[in-house]
């Protein structure tokens, strides 16, 4: 249930940058004499790549707050 909120915001994120970015990509690089097409590709694999990095912090974040003794964070409280 955490992962969910955390990947909603990712996916919330990425809905508003890609049209932005994919029209300063395409204004960009209009000025160049040789350019590269500008895919859904790139888009689909930069998606991936933070959805992981996204899952693996919030995985780690959890098994060390899971992991953390209750009793030495009362004490410095």
């Amino acid at each position: 249930m955490l992962t969910r909120k955390y990947f909603m915001l990712v996916f919330i994120a990425f809905a508003i940058i890609v049209p932005l970015s994919y029209l300063a990509a395409q204004l960009w690089l209009s000025h160049f004499a040789y350019h590269i097409n500008v895919g859904p590709w790139m888009y689909l694999k930069a998606c991936g790549l933070i959805l992981i990095l996204t899952g693996f912090t919030v995985s780690f974040q959890s098994l060390k707050a899971a992991w953390a003794n209750p009793a030495y964070n009362l004490r410095n409280e």
